[in-house]
């Protein structure tokens, strides 16, 4: 029943960033559409940032990929730049009212754990040093972040599969290196 009420409740916002600016919406808009008290949204959520972070984490774990390696990676590029392009009304909204490196950070948030999981499983039996996972992990998240922040600011006029292939030949590339030079 709980994420039913959540989806209820993010379908809710969804709909009013339709015609609302998000630095128009209120909780209020929210639980009418949804047709929920406002105790609800707060039992389930603090704040209208805490319901965006959890949709977002949503739509990424929509585009994940079960078993993350080289030849799996790029499916999950194409499922999250299919995700953004269905949610472009929406996401060109929350671009343009919120704070930018709130963007990034959920962005991050989203992709980071598959990146990690990308280059543990590629390493296999290899032993790297966690200080060098990280860094790599933290590298390419940024990589990630600032490409698909461009691609939002160039109101999604590059080609996203260009995004996809030269991520693809990066990401390759740099994880194969830290994996098979540690």
């Amino acid at each position: 029943m709980s994420n039913l009420t959540k989806t209820a409740l993010a379908d809710a916002f969804k709909a009013e960033l339709e015609t609302k600016r998000f630095d128009k919406i209120t909780i209020k808009d929210i639980v009418e559409r949804a047709q929920v008290n406002r105790q609800t949204f707060y039992y389930h959520f603090q704040d209208i940032y805490d319901l965006l972070g959890w949709i977002l984490g949503e739509e990424m774990a929509a585009c994940r990929v079960d078993e993350l390696n080289f030849d799996t990676w790029r499916v999950q590029l194409e499922n999250i730049i299919a995700r953004v392009n269905a949610n472009q009304k929406l996401l060109t909204n929350i671009f343009q009212a919120l704070d930018h490196d709130y963007i990034r950070k959920t962005l991050g948030d989203s992709v980071q754990p598959s990146i990690e999981k990308t280059i543990v499983n590629v390493a296999g039996s290899r032993k790297l040093e966690n200080e060098d996972v990280q860094f790599a992990v933290h590298l390419l998240t940024i990589v990630i972040e600032e490409y698909v922040m461009e691609w939002i600011e160039s109101d999604y006029t590059d080609d996203p599969l260009d995004l996809i292939d030269r991520a693809d030949r990066l990401f390759s590339k740099d994880i194969k290196r830290l994996i098979f030079h540690a």
